[in-house]
């Protein structure tokens, strides 16, 4: 995630991430119990990144007792609040994002907590897309992020150089507003020098969309993905940041769904709400391989008969015309 030496890498991702200061930086010395020396690198730099992710996660949990933030989420959230350098706008080879800034990030933490801001971890099935909505009440600059854990690609051994994407997840961050559509950031491998573009970026995990100076108005954030995603789901974090901002709701999720016993020995119970339309439940082993599948009716009670799966974990897919719900849920 850190620091200072210059990307990208051979398929274009922005590299390093996120960086911070390693020149002269007061540190202790080998000298005596107490003495200290002006030291500079990396070695500078990445302890005052920890320090300071350490500290964000503590107030993480001090809001939210009992949990820390993933490490996609802490990703997002450091690459959503850096300082950006003034002389190339959108991140570079040589900064990534820019300079850590923790107290914008906690800031971030804070306002999430009372639903000022955006700070979600959740995830995506195949073939669907999430919906938010946001508000701003007044002009304001929206940056919304999302960042994901990619599984383990194909190897790329004694193969070097490749500009081929090496991306197994591909994920997609947009904002829309009536006709107009806000693009993520990426590097422009043909031409670093003249700093970041917009468009479809189709090599990083970090996305993430600025919309300037953005004028009043509801805006429309989708979490999409290209082809198929090698297992049913893919886990996500999604930071939205912008003052004078309301939330809306995920116009994909189905409120008021419920499913028990989790964990479940013999037998799982859906069911779906009275005013959605009927669906279908679908399961899956954690390889991504459906086991199980059966259509469902709303407001009645809907059974899986568990006796014959083997223990673990499982994901289970509720669908109901574009509206879908992933849960992870245990068989004994």
């Amino acid at each position: 995630m850190l620091l200072a030496a210059r990307g990208p890498t051979d398929d274009g991702r922005i590299k390093p991430d996120i960086t911070a200061d390693g020149t002269q930086v007061i540190s202790t010395s080998s000298e005596n119990d107490t003495a200290t020396a002006q030291l500079s690198g990396t070695s500078m730099a990445s302890p005052g990144v920890t320090g300071a992710i350490i500290l964000l996660q503590e107030h993480y949990r001090n809001l939210n007792p009992g949990t820390f933030m993933k490490s996609a989420t802490v990703k997002a959230l450091v690459c959503n609040t850096a300082l950006d350098d003034n002389g190339m706008p959108g991140p570079d080879y040589r900064f990534g994002w820019g300079l850590l800034d923790a107290e914008a990030s906690a800031n971030v933490i804070t306002k999430a907590k009372n639903n000022q801001n955006m700070l979600l971890e959740t995830n995506l099935a195949n073939g669907a897309t999430n919906t938010y909505t946001v508000t701003l009440t007044a002009p304001a600059t929206i940056k919304a992020t999302l960042c994901w854990t990619d599984p383990a690609g194909t190897s790329r051994q004694n193969v070097a150089n490749s500009p081929l994407p090496a991306l197994v997840n591909d994920l997609d961050l947009r904002i829309t507003k009536g006709t107009d559509t806000y693009f993520p950031w990426k590097l422009n491998l043909a031409d670093l020098s003249s700093g970041a573009i917009k468009g479809d970026n189709l090599v990083d995990t970090v996305e993430r969309v600025d919309v300037i100076d953005a004028p009043a108005g509801t805006y429309t954030i989708t979490v999409t993905h290209k082809g198929t995603l090698s297992t049913a789901t893919q886990d996500y974090s999604l930071v939205v940041n912008a003052n004078n901002m309301t939330l809306g709701t995920n116009k994909n999720s189905i409120s008021g769904l419920y499913i028990w016993p989790n964990p479940a020995k013999e037998i799982i119970n859906v069911q779906l709400p009275e005013d959605i339309q009927n669906g279908t439940i679908s399961l899956f082993d954690y390889t991504g391989r459906q086991v199980y599948q059966q259509n469902v009716q709303n407001g009645n009670i809907n059974s899986i008969s568990t006796g014959t799966f083997a223990s673990g974990v499982y994901l289970l897919k509720v669908s109901s015309g574009s509206k879908t719900h992933v849960e992870k849920v245990i068989i004994q």
